[in-house]
């Protein structure tokens, strides 16, 4: 449940609550698990790349982050 409430946040209008989302981008991607995360939420944050500057930054930071959540070093190249 708290995983689909920040990904619905990932969406929100409020800039705040997408950036305390994208904080949150490896829990969200652990809970996925590394096929949805390679195929739902990396495409997903692509096409977040027009948002607001601060959302950015943290999707941005986070990113690094998210290796192991996509299955590793075979597929970093997702990310």
């Amino acid at each position: 449940y708290q995983i689909a409430l920040l990904i619905d946040q990932l969406k929100h209008d409020e800039t705040q609550l997408r950036v305390n989302a994208a904080r949150q981008l490896v829990p969200i991607a652990r809970a996925l698990g590394p096929e949805r995360t390679r195929n739902e939420l990396i495409p997903f944050l692509n096409d977040s790349v027009d948002d607001e500057d601060e959302v950015i930054a943290v999707i941005a930071e986070k990113l690094g982050e998210l290796s192991s959540c996509v299955g590793g070093n075979e597929y970093a190249y997702i990310i």
